[in-house]
């Protein structure tokens, strides 16, 4: 940051500079009373920018720069061979870069079958076996390529002290990354885990992976290559079952054929983590039907926290009422063996030995509003400031004192704290 922006943010009196690390929203200036203080301005396009005052024993100056927003133009003070970096670069910290990609049409290089698949096609009587590897599958034979319309695309790569790409998480986007508050989606592309994590792809040799320059341009090249370059085959595809589940009227469902829109359909896919491929080319055939228009505006399925979504619902938490409110529903609804209005001991009884519905209890109780409907995995949504407090929570830094997680967590509630002062 040049010092003429700090110093234009400085008191007088201060000798405290003050950086730029989030943005916020109204035109009133707010300060907190603990070790920060914070300073919100507006620029020409109503965005609000806010600038903090530190002390060294709060924060030590090396780390803070992981907390700076993405949308704010500035150099992290972090020691980084950034490169000569591309354009949609919003943030580079001290192990990761987020990097966005403008709607496009993409090429998927897709091969219908498991890895275990391409191996089984091998020959077992063939003398030379011991020596076989994937790469003599054939793969041009196999091979598929789709020509599909993406969306708006987040990408986070981590990597290590030696600028080797270590992972990328993708999501998907309506529109450019605006706040931290914006909702991602989990791409709907094999070889992606429900959390939006990529699966390596697997390289016959070291000069794969070690081929880029050694800087941030590197692993963002490193990070492009991985996901578009290195094709796609059906080891996973829970993202796309997810679609049908969650967006049932999403374009790519509608444009499936009539014929084969059933196997698409709620019931067919609740219980799945997974397509057999002829599904999969179904679903990416009428992918490759649409236009960049027709998949800019309708929602995409939510990531999960972890690699695989659970498909067992999330039970409602039961009033304290309880029992109390089962023995009534009990007695309005069964009758004794006389047909006489049932006892206490009989409604005991039933309790006692579970012979009741209790789906159709939990039912009762729902359509009374005494509890909340229950709700699966896939029904919550994830912002990005959530999502990448978690990727970044996983990175192994040098120093496992300080945590992005813990420390971001730390400033945005001093944020809000200021808020309310």
């Amino acid at each position: 940051m040049p010092n003429d922006f700090i110093n234009s943010f400085t008191d007088e009196d201060s000798s405290n500079p003050r950086i730029v690390f989030g943005q916020g929203t109204g035109n009133s200036i707010y300060y907190s009373n603990n070790s920060y203080s914070y300073l919100f301005t507006e620029d020409g396009y109503k965005s609000q920018t806010g600038v903090a005052e530190f002390s060294s024993e709060s924060i030590l100056l090396d780390h803070l720069s992981e907390f700076l927003s993405p949308f704010v133009s500035l150099k992290s003070s972090i020691d980084i061979d950034s490169g000569l970096l591309p354009p949609g670069v919003r943030y580079v910290g001290k192990n990761y870069v987020v990097f966005e990609r403008p709607p496009t049409f993409q090429n998927v290089f897709y091969i219908p079958a498991r890895v275990e698949e391409m191996r089984e096609e091998y020959d077992e009587g063939d003398e030379d076996e011991e020596n076989y590897s994937y790469a003599d599958y054939d793969v041009e034979g196999n091979q598929i390529t789709y020509r599909l319309p993406i969306p708006w695309q987040l990408y986070v790569a981590t990597f290590d002290t030696a600028y080797l790409c270590a992972s990328v998480h993708m999501f998907f986007m309506n529109t450019s990354l605006f706040s931290t508050d914006q909702t991602l989606w989990a791409p709907t592309i094999p070889n992606f885990f429900a959390n939006g994590l990529l699966c390596r792809p697997m390289f016959d040799s070291m000069y794969e992976i070690d081929r880029y320059e050694k800087s941030i341009k590197g692993v963002i090249e490193t990070a492009y290559d991985w996901v578009w370059n290195n094709g796609t085959n059906n080891d996973l595809n829970e993202t796309l079952v997810q679609l049908c589940i969650q967006q049932p009227e999403h374009p790519i469902i509608k444009a499936i054929p009539e014929d084969r829109k059933r196997l698409f359909a709620n019931n067919y896919v609740f219980n799945s983590h997974y397509f057999e491929s002829d599904r999969v080319c179904t679903f990416l055939n009428a992918w490759e039907s649409l236009t960049i228009p027709d998949i800019l505006t309708h929602p995409w399925p939510n990531p999960s926290q972890g690699t695989h979504f659970s498909h067992h619902p999330n039970q409602p938490l039961m009033p304290d009422n309880y029992q109390d409110l089962l023995y009534e529903w009990i007695a309005e609804n069964y009758s004794s063996e006389t047909g006489d209005t049932i006892s206490t001991s009989e409604i005991e009884e039933i309790v006692d030995n579970e012979d009741y519905s209790h789906t159709e209890f939990v039912e009762y109780l729902t359509d009374c509003g005494l509890v909340l409907p229950r709700t699966f995995d896939w029904d919550t949504s994830y912002s990005y400031r959530e999502i990448l407090d978690r990727i970044i929570s996983q990175i192994p830094y040098n120093n496992n004192k300080h945590s992005f997680a813990k420390d971001i967590s730390s400033v945005s509630y001093s944020i809000s704290q200021a808020k309310l002062s």
